[in-house]
């Protein structure tokens, strides 16, 4: 198994344009890198459609008109299905992970190039055709967020390992640059970086896994919440404007 682990890290398809990043987008990431179609799987809404066969036709149609309990039990198969799809995605990473060395470390470049070619959805407005669907941001954010259960919690002894002056190294995965900040230059930030003495190569998993995880979740989990709140919004708004036009009849 480790050795079939070893080969998919090293294959050109794991990650896709690797010394050339910046040449392919989130889209073509998910839909080109090897677990990039595994992650996409997905009840939330994207731009090419709900998929084959249509959830939305076959657990939600004439929804006005069926029982609340009816609709309540699609909602809670779906959930099902959603939860078993993470859970075995879970599973493959964690197997991955496991194994350490250049596997663990492939595992992570995966996360990070994924993060990298995505930093667009961290926009108030997202072109989901050059970035990965919802689906499959929100996918990875779970499965971020289940590899970094075992040291959240703040009394356990491996959440020290959490060292807020990774994002100030030079080993730091994560792709900062463009994010908002609220009181410091591009300039100051260059010069924030950690001196080489006290800066290192190595910050180790659960450092690293704690960070990708708050990024992950950026992208993903709180920007389809944010997706969801502006959808109500406009919703309201349409309806309102429909009541109004009713009422000049």
């Amino acid at each position: 198994v480790k050795a079939f682990a070893v080969a998919l890290v090293k294959h050109k398809r794991w990650i896709p344009m690797r010394s050339h990043l910046s040449a392919i987008n989130g889209r073509q990431f998910e839909t080109e890198s090897a677990l990039g179609l595994f992650f996409k799987p997905s009840v939330l809404p994207d731009i090419y459609g709900v998929g084959e066969p249509n959830f939305v036709d076959a657990y939600f149609s004439n929804v006005t008109t069926r029982k609340k309990r009816d609709v309540e039990g699609s909602f809670s198969m779906l959930r099902g299905c959603t939860n078993t799809l993470i859970e075995g995605l879970y599973q493959i990473i964690f197997v991955m992970l496991k194994h350490g060395g250049e596997v663990r470390e492939g595992v992570l470049a995966w996360f990070d190039a994924a993060l990298r070619v995505n930093a667009g959805r961290g926009k108030m407005r997202i072109d989901l055709r050059t970035l990965a669907s919802h689906g499959g941001a929100h996918n990875m954010s779970a499965v971020a967020l289940r590899l970094a259960l075992p040291f959240l919690d703040p009394s356990g002894g491996k959440y020290d390992k959490i060292s807020p002056a990774y994002v100030r190294s030079r080993a730091c995965k994560l792709n900062l640059v463009d994010e908002t900040r609220l009181a410091m230059t591009t300039d100051e930030v260059s010069a924030a970086k950690l001196p080489a003495a006290e800066d290192k190569e190595d910050w180790g998993f659960i450092c690293e896994c704690f960070y990708i995880t708050g990024r992950a979740l950026h992208l993903g989990y709180v920007k389809c919440i944010m997706e969801l709140t502006q959808l109500s919004r406009d919703l309201q708004e349409q309806q309102r404007r429909v009541r109004d036009l009713e009422a000049m009849r």
